[in-house]
């Protein structure tokens, strides 16, 4: 499937309309350390990450890195400031090998925005994607160790060969000595695997 079809902004589209949202959309590969952007850029394209890990982050005046976000598939990348037309307010840096696909955001704003249908759809598509980071930050809220953990890799198993179990711990918000004994624990209870194929999380 496509990985746009993924995002609820893009899911109510017709055939005929998404065909012609992947024609502006091109596809980038970058290495881990690679920067996305950084603070104070001017914004062009609209950012989906298909694979991979973002890490979106400030640095204070004493030279002091504030994380403030890490994204992982398939997410939209710090759409509000292409969408206002604003400077990007912080700088994002890949953590591992990652792929994402650009949307030229002028084409897209005459293409889409300037159509009162196609607009109508889009603000849906916002409102129901308004409504399911509500419900991932409540569950984000709520989830312990084990759950973290299991749907990390049920999102994305193949960063568990690529990362470091203290980078993977950050993005979960946990210890490295919490992520490193909870993925046991899991093993041992047979809820994971780590097969040749790699790490799976079992139903």
């Amino acid at each position: 499937m496509n990985p746009l079809r993924a995002l609820p902004l893009f899911e109510d589209l017709n055939e005929e309309t998404f065909s012609k949202l992947t024609e502006i959309a091109r596809q980038r590969r970058f290495q881990k350390g690679e920067i996305l952007f950084f603070e104070g850029d001017a914004p062009n394209d609209l950012v989906v990450l298909t694979k991979g890990v973002l890490k979106l982050f400030k640095t204070s005046s004493s030279d002091k890195e504030v994380i403030l976000h890490h994204f992982t598939p398939v997410s939209l990348v710090a759409e509000v400031a292409v969408l206002h037309r604003i400077p990007y307010p912080a700088t994002a840096v890949f953590e591992a090998d990652s792929e994402v696909l650009l949307i030229n955001y002028d084409a897209f704003e005459s293409m889409f925005l300037s159509n009162p249908e196609l607009a109508r759809i889009l603000l849906l598509s916002l409102s129901k994607k308004i409504r399911m980071l509500e419900s991932v930050i409540e569950r984000g809220l709520v989830m312990d160790a084990s759950e973290r953990v299991i749907n990390f890799i049920r999102k994305s198993p193949e960063l568990l060969k690529t990362m470091r179990h203290y980078e993977i711990a950050n993005i979960l918000n946990l210890t490295p000595e919490t992520f490193s004994r909870t993925l046991k624990k899991l093993q041992h209870e047979g809820k994971v695997i780590n097969s040749e194929a790699g790490w799976e999380a079992l139903p």
